[in-house]
C-alpha cells in the first residue's frame, strides 16, 4: 500500500470510527450521572462538612470497594424458589417464596408505592408501615397499619427505633418479614439494633445506599459493621442494582451506588454456591428511561 492510499485508508477509518463512537460519546455525556458525579477514574475525593477535601489512593479505594462487595456475594437457597412481589419497576423486589410462617410484615419507608405490603396483606400476613414523610399510606387493607413515624436509633416523639418495632411483635419465633428503603438511614438503624432481635426476621429485603461515598471513611466504616453483623446471622440471595441511581468506579472497580438485596436467615435456610448472572428474569429495571445494571456474578 504506498503512503498515499495509507494515509486516506486512515483518515477514512477514522471517520467511520467516530461515526460510530459519536452518539455513544453525546449519550455518556448527557447522562455522565450514570457512572458517578463524584468518582474520577484515578482518583477518589471526599468531602467532608467543613469542606475539607481528601484525595485517597486508588489503591485504597479498590480495597474499600471489594471488602463491601464480597460480603453481599449472592447465593441459592437450597429447597426454595424466589418470587417477585410487588410493582415492575421500583417498589418491587425479588424475595424467598416462604410466608407461610411470616406472622407480622415491617415496611419501613414507603413513598408513593406500598404494592408489595399490598401483596403480604393478601397472603394473610399482619403488614405495619412507617414512614413520616406522608400522611398516609397509598393504599387501604384491612392487613395494612400505617404509622406517620421516621425510623431512626432511638425512640423520641415521631421516631421509631427498629428495636421497639421488634419487640412490640412479642413472641420468640423467628416470624417477621422486614421491607426497609430508607434513603441511607438503613446504615444506622441496622447498627444501632442487636442482632439477636435482626435475626427475628425470617428474610430482609432492602434497598442500600451510599455506595458512592466509600471515600468518607465514616461512611465506609458504618456499611462495613452492618454487613459483617448481618452476615453472622443471613446471608445474601438475591441482588439487584438500582437503575435510577449510578455507578462509581474505585480504582477500576465499578460499584452500583444502589443495590437492592435480599437476606435469608442462616438459621432456617441453606445457601448453595451459585454461580447464575444478575439481573434474573424475575428482576426488572427500576426505570425503563435506562437499561438495567448486568452485575455479572456479583462474586469478589
Amino acid at each position: 500500500m504506498t503512503s498515499r492510499l495509507r494515509r486516506k485508508y486512515t483518515r477514512s477509518l477514522k471517520k467511520r470510527t467516530f461515526a460510530v463512537l459519536a452518539p455513544v460519546i453525546r449519550w455518556l455525556k448527557e447522562d455522565e450521572d450514570l457512572f458517578g458525579r463524584s468518582d474520577v477514574f484515578y482518583r477518589n475525593v471526599a468531602k467532608t462538612l467543613d469542606g475539607t477535601v481528601t484525595v485517597i489512593d486508588p489503591f485504597e479505594m479498590a480495597r474499600r470497594a471489594l471488602a463491601i462487595l464480597r460480603p453481599l456475594r449472592p447465593y441459592s437457597v437450597q429447597g426454595v424458589a424466589k418470587i417477585r412481589l410487588g410493582s415492575d419497576g421500583d417498589g418491587g423486589y425479588v424475595c424467598l417464596d416462604d410466608f407461610a410462617n411470616v406472622r407480622v410484615a415491617h415496611s419501613l419507608g414507603i413513598g408513593n408505592n406500598d404494592t408489595l405490603d399490598v401483596e403480604l396483606a393478601n397472603k394473610g400476613i399482619d403488614v405495619r408501615q412507617y414512614d413520616g414523610t406522608i400522611k398516609a399510606a397509598p393504599s387501604t387493607h384491612p392487613n395494612l397499619h400505617f404509622f406517620r413515624e421516621m425510623i431512626a436509633t432511638e425512640d423520641s416523639p415521631g421516631n421509631r427505633s427498629m428495636s421497639s418495632l421488634i419487640r412490640e411483635t412479642g413472641g420468640e419465633a423467628t416470624d417477621l418479614f422486614l421491607k426497609i428503603d430508607i434513603e441511607g438511614f438503613e446504615w444506622p438503624a441496622f447498627d444501632a439494633t442487636p442482632i439477636e432481635e435482626i435475626s427475628k426476621y425470617r428474610q430482609i429485603v432492602t434497598e442500600l445506599h451510599g455506595f458512592e461515598r466509600l471515600a468518607e471513611t465514616d461512611q465506609y466504616e458504618i456499611m462495613q459493621r452492618v454487613l459483617d453483623k448481618l452476615n453472622q446471622a443471613f446471608f445474601v440471595c438475591h441482588v439487584h442494582a438500582n437503575n435510577i441511581s449510578g455507578l462509581s468506579n474505585y480504582g477500576s472497580v465499578v460499584v452500583p451506588q444502589t443495590l437492592e438485596v435480599t437476606f435469608a436467615n442462616r438459621a432456617l435456610f441453606t445457601p448453595v454456591d451459585d454461580r447464575r448472572t444478575f439481573p434474573t428474569e424475575l428482576d426488572h429495571p427500576c426505570t425503563v428511561e435506562r437499561p438495567d445494571i448486568t452485575l455479572g456474578t456479583f462474586w469478589y
